[in-house]
């Protein structure tokens, strides 16, 4: 009833809908774009992003990139570049202690003791990694 009264009501309102998805697309387009060429606003990590494009085989960018993103609280990104230093290095102890943190900050417990364990095997003569390991214990 309400639609036969006014019959241009229907195209207004798809025409609204039509344009804020438009909207919607265009700025996850921007930010995408952004993110790719490494322009996030913050220089310390787009610095340290800019040394990763012209060394990608070197792990301690990845390090260094994710105890910054730590640091902010970014755990997606620290967990993924810790990833990689670990593909890179995979004897990285403090790589593996780091991953371990990111893990417990992200509520991610299980994932986190198992890093832990994973370092623990690696490294069976670390102290610090079977305090670690104890203290993980302890809390989780």
């Amino acid at each position: 009833m309400y639609i036969q009264r006014y019959p241009y009501y229907t195209l207004v309102v798809s025409a609204v809908f039509f344009m804020s998805i438009l909207l919607v697309t265009s700025c996850k387009q921007k930010a995408t774009d952004q993110t790719s060429i490494g322009m996030t606003g913050d220089p310390a990590i787009d610095q340290i992003t800019e040394a990763i494009d012209k060394d990608p085989e070197n792990p301690s960018l990845y390090y260094q990139r994710a105890e910054t993103f730590y640091q902010k609280q970014a755990y997606d990104q620290a967990i993924e570049d810790l990833a990689r230093v670990l593909i890179l290095d995979s004897m990285n102890l403090v790589a593996h202690h780091l991953l371990a943190d990111v893990y417990l900050d992200d509520f991610q417990s299980a994932r986190a003791l198992s890093t832990l364990q994973r370092a623990s095997g690696l490294y069976p003569d670390s102290i610090n990694t079977k305090l670690k390991l104890s203290e993980f214990q302890l809390i989780l």
